[in-house]
């Protein structure tokens, strides 16, 4: 690849990303709430494989057509997988221009992706989660140069504006696979605990079935809302999850832990830390507890307002671009 200028940032720094409005369909809509925010942004050209039949995308035919961006985004290998869009592209390689990719759950199949980003001359990641750095440098180090970090974003709309009574006292909810040791196990402690008042809310899957989807957006966080706190973990690779943002902005507080990086500093505050070390009495008393004297604060509000600000699509797009065009490419 030639080499770039140390700073390509600037007011006509175009960005063409290959993604897929399918996202909307699914019941975790981050990924479109971040796309949404791509396209209210003039600086992103947004290539939707939903309605599109070919298979053998030619990059530098499309780059060109897109009048030859700055930069351009690949869709995460693993959500490429699942939504059957392409994989390999051809001609990559006659792109001057660096091109990148989103990495979400950076630990599934690496030699699949060390081989996607190597056909497709990916010599960066836009990593979802700051656990994934160090992970990307040990094993990916022989295709990719350089990480860019943004967190998850959430749409400022889908919360109240005023707070809601609460209901009850915890809410159990999201997935309980073995991903989540810690979350499983504080719901099987809580669903013998009978001085906790908690809502056990099934996860109902990640796709639409027969027309529905469960609680998602505006009507996941009305429930959540009427809980003083909500169940949260990190999983066994300490990732950030998108429901410690969402929690504290329907005005909840997290029961769990975070990831200890810089991106879950924020979310510090308004944790009650638990581990899978704890016994159960230990994790008992401890909810009773923080249950019995949950408040919520005048400075637990502006933390909010801070949150809902710096986490909005428009805003980490906008973050995302800046971000990629400061990259040292030289």
């Amino acid at each position: 690849m030639p080499k770039q200028p140390r700073n390509l940032l600037n007011s006509m720094t175009k960005i063409l990303y290959l993604g897929t409005s399918q996202f909307s369909e699914m019941m975790n809509t981050e990924r479109w709430q971040l796309t949404s925010g791509m396209l209210k942004n003039k600086n992103y050209i947004f290539f939707d494989f939903k309605n599109c039949k070919e298979k053998n995308i030619d990059l530098c035919e499309l780059w060109i057509k897109s009048d030859k961006p700055n930069f351009i985004i690949l869709e995460d290998y693993d959500w490429a997988q699942k939504l059957n869009l392409p994989i390999e592209y051809i001609n990559a390689d006659k792109i001057p221009v660096p091109i990148l990719s989103f990495i979400a759950d950076y630990w599934y199949d690496p030699k699949e992706k060390l081989e996607y980003y190597a056909k497709n001359k990916i010599t960066g990641l836009i990593a979802i989660h700051e656990a994934a750095n160090q992970y990307i440098r040990e094993n990916f180090s022989q295709q990719i140069k350089k990480i860019v970090n943004i967190p998850f974003s959430i749409d400022k709309s889908e919360f109240s504006e005023e707070p809601n009574k609460k209901e009850y006292d915890v809410l159990c909810s999201g997935f309980m696979g073995d991903l989540y040791p810690l979350r499983q196990k504080i719901r099987g402690i809580l669903k013998k605990n009978t001085k906790v008042n908690t809502n056990f809310l099934e996860h109902p899957g990640y796709w639409k079935k027969n027309g529905k989807i469960g609680l998602r957006g505006k009507d996941y966080y009305e429930v959540m809302e009427k809980a003083k706190f909500v169940i949260s973990t990190t999983g066994l690779y300490n990732i950030s999850v998108r429901k410690h943002i969402e929690i504290v902005c329907a005005r909840a507080k997290i029961i769990g832990n975070t990831t200890g990086f810089g991106e879950h500093k924020v979310f510090d505050s308004f944790t009650l830390p638990l581990n899978c070390d704890m016994s159960d009495q230990q994790i008992n008393k401890a909810i009773e507890e923080a249950v019995d004297n949950w408040k919520w604060s005048d400075e637990d509000e502006k933390k909010r307002q801070l949150i809902l600000s710096t986490h909005g699509p428009v805003f980490i797009a906008k973050s995302l671009r800046e971000k990629i065009g400061k990259i040292n490419y030289e």
